[in-house]
């Protein structure tokens, strides 16, 4: 990519990353932020929503100030408006970025990694960081093969399965 605009544009062209709400109710396609980021302009706070793509192919940030309007700003007077500040308009960006990846690969931030044999008989956990992985819990040792877990799932006992001591699971989510 030639820029960070130009790595933008491309998300908001794609229609998966759409805010499909938005949309629908004849909106403008536009990328809706999960959790709105938290910036300091001109000692106010003010918070980044969304972006979308105008029809010059400019990128447009959605913002709302802190009297609760929201405010229209083009890609490039955004990255113009921290002439004299520590922050950097690149970090907001990329963390807006590193959201969007995130929510469309359905992963949460708090899962944490770990093995099989490192939880505790009865733990919940999944397979696949993702919020549409089954939930497993893991079961006794099985002595006969000293080297696997049974483990079965959540919403079906029947459902049982034996998984190596090595293998990565994700534990720690809400469910």
């Amino acid at each position: 990519m030639k820029n960070l605009e130009q790595l933008m544009a491309s998300f908001l062209c794609r229609k998966d990353f759409l805010d499909p709400e938005g949309t629908k109710s004849g909106g403008v396609p536009h990328i809706q932020l999960s959790e709105s980021i938290k910036i300091r302009l001109f000692d106010d706070p003010y918070q980044l929503d969304a972006f979308y793509l105008a029809a010059n192919n400019r990128v447009h940030l959605l913002m709302t100030n802190p009297q609760g309007e929201v405010v229209n700003v083009t890609f490039s007077t955004f990255m113009n408006i921290f002439p004299n500040t520590k922050e950097s308009p690149e970090e907001y960006i990329y963390k807006a970025l590193s959201q969007i990846i995130l929510r469309k690969m359905r992963i949460q931030k708090d899962y944490k990694k770990t093995k099989v044999n490192k939880i505790n008989q009865g733990t919940y956990f999944k397979l696949k960081p993702t919020d549409t992985a089954p939930v497993w819990v893991r079961d006794h040792f099985d002595r006969a093969t000293q080297t696997s877990y049974a483990c079965h799932k959540y919403e079906d006992s029947n459902h049982e399965t034996f998984l190596k001591g090595n293998r990565d699971i994700y534990i720690d989510f809400t469910f």
